[in-house]
């Protein structure tokens, strides 16, 4: 603009006096010079705004990466427990074994046998509970094995409120760390239902796969198509699975007297990410389908 401004004024007649310059071309040049002042200021916010948005962009990639580590690390950590729980559970098996049969050779059978049913009963309360901190069948057979012949199932039936399962697709497609993320938020979602609820619930899931992506749909509602979730329950599911939606690019959606669930990744992500824990050997995957 300053460059312009000069041409124009070595162009300008003049008789040298003071004021003699072309009214028209001196309109000109600061029209000229004022449209050069709103350009420089418009391409100054504009190269702030966009380092904001890309400022804003590295933000929020970072915090999807930093919430899906905190759920990884989650996992590990109950995959971890729940072995030292079956190891617990076993060692306790070969205690009270040897006590039953020291028992049984002495001639007290019947406290033998006493013995030996009230410790299946608690070795297989034990187990149960070791399964429903981690279910550990998902990484051999799938999501779908975990949720139908799971632990967290017979915890399911035994409420009378919470009908089978509606399953659909392959899971054993999608990587290990979708699939606890979908196993916990099925979890949680019914959990919500039962506490904040009343009356029975239906759940359905369904593989997904589009363009480069792979996930699954998960849908969590009341029986009674009538019937509308509170305005508490949605709050409560939507801090529920909110960070799961966040850590694998999906969202909650509460509607009516249903919750539905979106999780995504990268098509080609069945690789594993957990690191196996001492003593915890990584059980082998297969493309196995519960249907």
């Amino acid at each position: 603009m300053i460059g312009v401004n000069l041409m124009v004024l070595l162009r300008m007649d003049s008789t040298g006096l003071p004021g003699s310059h072309d009214p028209a071309v001196f309109t000109a040049q600061q029209i000229l010079a004022a449209t050069g002042t709103v350009l420089l200021l418009l391409g100054a916010t504009t190269s702030h705004y966009y380092h904001r948005f890309r400022q804003n962009e590295w933000l929020g990639r970072r915090a999807i990466a930093m919430t899906r580590t905190t759920l990884v690390a989650g996992e590990q950590d109950r995959r971890e427990r729940a072995w030292y729980l079956r190891n617990v559970g076993d060692d306790i098996d070969r205690s009270l074994q040897k006590i039953a049969n020291t028992l049984a050779a002495k001639g007290q059978d019947g406290l033998a046998l006493e013995l030996q049913r009230l410790h299946a009963a608690q070795s297989g309360a034990l187990r149960v509970q070791a399964n429903l901190v981690y279910p550990v069948e998902i990484e051999s057979a799938g999501l779908y094995v975990a949720l139908r012949a799971g632990a967290i199932a017979d915890a399911w039936a035994q409420t009378d409120r919470v009908l089978p399962a509606h399953l659909m697709g392959d899971p054993c497609d999608l990587s290990l760390d979708l699939q606890l993320a979908a196993f916990r938020s099925m979890a949680d979602v019914v959990a919500v239902l039962l506490t904040a609820e009343k009356g029975s619930l239906r759940l359905r899931a369904r593989t997904i796969q589009r363009g480069g992506q792979q996930g699954i749909v998960v849908i969590a509602g009341l029986l009674d198509p009538h019937r509308t979730l509170a305005p508490g329950t949605v709050e409560l599911s939507r801090q529920a699975l909110g960070a799961r939606a966040l850590a694998y690019q999906g969202n909650v959606q509460c509607r009516g007297n249903r919750i539905r669930l979106v999780l995504r990744e990268t098509r080609g992500c069945q690789a594993e990410r957990h690191a196996s824990a001492p003593g915890t050997p990584a059980l082998p995957r297969s493309n196995v389908s519960f249907f």
